[in-house]
C-alpha cells in the first residue's frame, strides 16, 4: 500500500510538470449576443477529469449550481471560495463556469460576477484577478489526480482482463494436461491389450494342421 501511495505521490509530481496548462484571462461565449470577462485554465487533458474536478470542488464547499445558457453552471450567491474576498458584501458573488474542450485541450472558464454584472478582471479590480488565477493554478493538481485516478481505474480493468485471460489458458493447459496423461494411460493399456491378443492370435496360428 506504501509502494502504491508513493508511486501516486511522484507520478503526480511528474503528471503536474507534464500536462501543459496556462492560467490566463479571457472572454467566455455564453451566446451569439453575449461574452462575458472570464479566467482561463487550459489543459491537455480530457473534459470530463476537468468538469469532475471543478463539481467535485464545489461541491465540497456545498455550493449547488443550475444549468445556465451556452452549456454553462451557474452558482448564485456564493458565499465563500478562495478566488473572491469583500467583507463589506460577506464575500458573496456569482460564478459562471464552463469546460470545453477541442483538440485534446480542455479549456475551463471562470466568471465572477460581483453583481449586477460587474465582472472581476485584472484591468478594474487585480487582487481578486489574482485569488482566481491562483484558484485555478492550485486546481491543476486536483485536475491531475482526477486523470490519473481515471487512468488507473481504466488500467486496473485491463489488468484484471489478462489476469482472466491468463487463468483461463492455465486452465486450459491443465485440462489438456490431464487428457494427455489419460491418453497416456489409455495408450499403455492399449499396448497391453494389442500385446496379449495378439498372443492369442499367435496361439490360434499354431494350431492349425
Amino acid at each position: 500500500m506504501k509502494k502504491i501511495a508513493l508511486a501516486l505521490t511522484c507520478a503526480l509530481g511528474l503528471g503536474t510538470l507534464a500536462n501543459a496548462q496556462t492560467v490566463g484571462e479571457g472572454m467566455l461565449q455564453i451566446d451569439k449576443k453575449t461574452s462575458v470577462p472570464a479566467f482561463t485554465l487550459q489543459m491537455n487533458t480530457a473534459k470530463k477529469n476537468v468538469q469532475e474536478t471543478i463539481d467535485a470542488k464545489f461541491k465540497a464547499e456545498k455550493i449547488s449550481g443550475k444549468g445556465g445558457k451556452g452549456g454553462t453552471t451557474e452558482y448564485a450567491n456564493v458565499a465563500y471560495l478562495p478566488l473572491y474576498t469583500n467583507i463589506e458584501n460577506n464575500n458573496k458573488c456569482n460564478i459562471t463556469t464552463k469546460v470545453d474542450e477541442k483538440g485534446g485541450v480542455s479549456t475551463l472558464y471562470i466568471v465572477v460576477d460581483k453583481g449586477l454584472g460587474n465582472y472581476v478582471k485584472s484591468t478594474t479590480d487585480a487582487a481578486n484577478a489574482e485569488l482566481a488565477k491562483k484558484f485555478l493554478t492550485d486546481l491543476v493538481k486536483d485536475i491531475y489526480r482526477t486523470e490519473l485516478t481515471h487512468q488507473i481505474e481504466d488500467q486496473t480493468k485491463v489488468v484484471e482482463k489478462a489476469e482472466k485471460t491468463l487463468k483461463s489458458a492455465e486452465d486450459t493447459k491443465a485440462k489438456l494436461e490431464k487428457q494427455l496423461e489419460t491418453a497416456k494411460d489409455d495408450i499403455t493399456k492399449a499396448n497391453a491389450d494389442l500385446t496379449n491378443q495378439k498372443a492369442k492370435l499367435d496361439e490360434l496360428k499354431a494350431k492349425v494342421f
